[in-house]
């Protein structure tokens, strides 16, 4: 049988709680520390003002906690969404300006790495708005 966890557990909060942060371990690799038997590995910070302990909680927990699961759905959603463009990142299809410089436009940047005698430089040129840089 599995365990409840502190759901079952006096003096624990059951709602009220906010999420300060999330974690992404890359693989899961700790518990659920709300219902202690959830192994996770998106882990969501909960702090309620009347429990002095922050919580490292999953999805679902979370979302009970904070009485939201489609916050805390999000917030994983799009912290593994980071994580797969991270992880395409050096596979984009870069491209060579008439200079011989490799490019990458995304997000609205212009991204441009060339060598020099001493290595490799590179700049980042951030979006314009109307003309005028930012």
């Amino acid at each position: 049988m599995s365990s409840l966890g502190k759901w079952s557990k006096q003096g624990v909060p059951k709602k009220g709680w906010i999420c300060i942060g999330l974690e992404d371990l890359g693989e899961p690799a700790t518990e659920c520390e709300m219902c202690e038997n959830q192994e996770i590995r998106y882990v969501h910070q909960m702090q309620h003002p009347n429990y002095q302990d922050i919580l490292d909680c999953g999805c679902v927990c979370a979302g009970k906690l904070e009485e939201d699961y489609a916050a805390a759905s999000k917030r994983e959603s799009d912290s593994k969404n980071l994580a797969q463009r991270r992880a395409r990142w050096l596979t984009r299809k870069w491209k060579v300006s008439t200079n011989g410089n490799d490019y990458l436009k995304t997000d609205g940047f212009h991204i441009v790495v060339f060598s020099n005698p001493g290595g490799w430089s590179g700049t980042v040129i951030p979006p314009k708005i109307s003309g005028v840089q930012k």
